[in-house]
Order: C-alpha cells, then structure tokens, then sequence
C-alpha cells in the first residue's frame, strides 16, 4: 500500500529490541505537554521500540510535507490501554506547574 512513498529500501527486514510496559503512563505527546488535566488520557500499557518502526527520513520517496511534519521516523514509544482508574491514580496539580507520574 505504501510502495509509491517509500524506497524498496523500507521493505527490507529490520531487527528491533522492544519492551513491553505495564504502569501507568501518558502518551509521548501528553508527557512533552508541561501540565495535565482531567482530559489527559492514562494509559496501563507501554511499548517502547529502541528505534522507530516507521521508515526513516531516507526510505521516503519524497519526505518534503506531511511526513517532515509528522516524522514518524522519530516514534518509539506507544501507549494502549486507556484507563480511567490509572487517572485517578496519577499526582498533578490543577493549576498545571507541576505533573509527578
């Protein structure tokens, strides 16, 4: 489905090492935001990839607009799981200058 993106080079077979997490976490984005609400998903489950899954940069045809903007070529981290009791287990402040998880 994605031959026309990417370079015969993103279908070769690649190793990685991954860990799968159990805890209570937020989502790479949610962690890089310095404040947390009562909107902000928590999540049990964790996977962590020690390099990205996607494509990098080079085994794009063409990376110029969305996939520069999006760079999935840098994620290595996802979250499943929603649970709205790990929320309720997560320490932060309302007035969002401080988030301890």
């Amino acid at each position: 489905m994605n031959e026309l993106l990417l370079t015969d080079d993103a279908f070769l077979p690649k190793t990685y090492t991954i860990s799968l997490e159990k805890g209570n976490f937020l989502s790479p984005h949610d962690a890089s935001i310095p404040f947390e609400n009562e909107f902000t998903p928590r999540f049990a489950l964790r996977l962590v990839f020690d390099k990205s899954p996607y494509p990098p940069r080079h085994e794009w045809k063409e990376p110029d607009g969305a996939p520069d903007m999006v760079k999935m070529w840098e994620w290595k981290e996802f979250c499943g799981e929603e649970s709205a009791e790990l929320k309720s287990k997560s320490l932060f402040t309302w007035g969002g200058n401080c988030v301890v998880c």
